[in-house]
């Protein structure tokens, strides 16, 4: 017999993964494989697909030229800031989505 935390455990990674799961089923469901593929040619899908690497591509460097380093030292030394620095770095995480995106369009 299984516990009841396992069985909860085990509802709630399937909650989770069919939330993972449901929007990808959707878009098959709704567009045929062939007509999916054949949006890919569209200029429009190419050049969001170009941009989309693009930017991937600058994100990844970013991350590990400044974050790894950065991340290294955070994790490795102790200093009077550093509260203050983890939730710095933390603090974009735990934001919606909604707010980040306002946030840096002020920013920017």
């Amino acid at each position: 017999m299984r516990s009841p935390f396992g069985v909860a455990l085990g509802l709630a990674a399937a909650l989770a993964l069919s939330f993972l799961v449901l929007p990808i089923v959707a878009i098959f469901v709704d567009i045929p494989p062939g007509r999916l593929l054949d949006g890919m040619n569209d200029p429009a899908a190419i050049d969001a697909l170009v941009v989309t690497l693009k930017t991937t591509l600058v994100a990844n460097l970013l991350i590990l030229l400044v974050g790894t380093p950065a991340a290294y030292l955070i994790a490795s030394r102790s200093f009077r800031a550093k509260p203050l620095v983890v939730t710095a770095v933390e603090l974009p995480l735990v934001l919606p989505p909604a707010v980040a995106g306002i946030g840096l369009l002020a920013a920017f």
